[in-house]
């Protein structure tokens, strides 16, 4: 199978799952259900803005990508264990950061960074990104949502 078919097999899943979680949130109260609402919507635009680039995408490129994935390399990445324990030491450690820190400060430091490892080496627009992000982040769940706040031992 190739990634071309992989995308139009995972978009067509997406795309009935959101389907289904929205039938289900739209059937309870508006006041219960105004966050399932919202990503289930998001969820079924996101995925058939995928269909909609796949369909309209040139053969050749397919045809190319389909080449390169046939070609055998060798493996010079991290093990799956290793990439699995660095995800999640990096997760505590962001999370341990937020307690000793703050919110905006540790998220701004840990997509940078961790863009920064997956290869993203423009820094301002590294850190761009990162502000845009955490502030989005933040207007979402702290100010629009209403979530509480995670304390820090040094900020408030």
């Amino acid at each position: 199978m190739t990634n071309y078919q992989k995308d139009i097999f995972f978009s067509i899943i997406i795309i009935c799952l959101a389907m289904v979680t929205g039938f289900v949130a739209f059937s309870y109260s508006f006041e219960s259900s105004y966050f399932p609402r919202i990503l289930s919507v998001f969820l079924a635009a996101i995925a058939t803005l995928l269909l909609l680039r796949n369909f309209f995408q040139d053969k050749k490129i397919s045809d190319v990508n389909k080449n390169k994935n046939d070609i055998e390399k060798p493996d010079k990445d991290m093990s799956p264990l290793v990439a699995a324990a660095f995800v999640f030491g990096s997760i505590i450690t962001y999370v341990l950061a937020i307690t000793l820190v703050n919110y905006e400060i540790s998220t701004i430091v840990f997509i940078t960074v961790i863009t920064w490892i997956f290869g993203y080496r423009k820094p301002i627009a590294n850190l761009a990104i990162s502000i845009g992000l955490t502030a989005s982040l933040y207007g979402v769940f702290f100010e629009f949502l209403a979530v509480a706040r995670p304390d820090s031992i040094f900020f408030y």
